[in-house]
C-alpha cells in the first residue's frame, strides 16, 4: 500500500463521477453518494432540500471520498477534508454549467437528466424541495492505493 501523489489524486478526482459525502449531525455520521465535479480547487454538486443540506447547513465541515477499484488489491482512493458552501446567482449557474457539461452526456435519456438547463430559475422538484447548488472547499487531501 502507498500513498498517491497530489498529481494522481487530481487525475482520479477529475476523472471520477460519484463519490461519497460524509456529513455530521448531532446523531451519527451520515454518507450518501452524490454525483460531482472537481475543477482543481472544490467539488461541485446540486440537490434537492433535505437531510444532507440541513446538516451541512448546521455542520459545513464535510468529507469527501472517491475511489476507482480494480479489483481487493488493485485500486486507488482519495480522500477529502473539505468545508460546505451553499452557491447563489453567478457562481450557483457556473457550478450548473460544470455539471452539466461533465455529467449530462453520462445521462441515458433526457427524462433521467437533472434539469440543469434550467439554470439560473429557482427551481423545486414534485415535493416542494428547493434545488441547491453547493461547493466542497478543499483544505486538504490524501490519497492511498494497492497493487498486486
Amino acid at each position: 500500500m502507498g500513498h498517491l501523489l497530489a498529481e494522481q489524486m487530481d487525475t482520479l478526482l477529475r476523472g471520477a463521477e460519484v463519490g461519497r459525502l460524509a456529513c455530521q449531525g448531532d446523531a451519527h455520521p451520515y454518507v450518501v453518494p452524490i454525483a460531482f465535479v472537481y475543477d482543481g480547487e472544490s467539488l461541485y454538486a446540486h440537490s434537492w432540500e433535505g437531510q444532507k443540506v440541513a446538516l451541512m447547513r448546521q455542520n459545513p465541515a464535510v468529507s469527501f471520498q472517491v475511489d476507482r477499484i480494480l479489483s481487493l488489491t488493485q485500486w486507488q482512493s482519495v480522500l477529502v477534508e473539505g468545508t460546505f458552501e451553499e452557491l447563489a446567482g453567478q457562481e450557483a449557474e457556473e457550478a450548473l454549467r460544470k455539471l452539466y457539461t461533465r455529467l449530462a452526456p453520462l445521462a441515458p435519456g433526457r427524462h433521467s437528466r437533472p434539469g440543469w438547463t434550467l439554470i439560473g430559475a429557482a427551481r423545486k422538484d414534485l415535493h416542494g424541495r428547493q434545488e441547491v447548488v453547493f461547493r466542497i472547499r478543499v483544505l486538504r487531501m490524501t490519497g492511498r492505493y494497492e497493487t498486486h
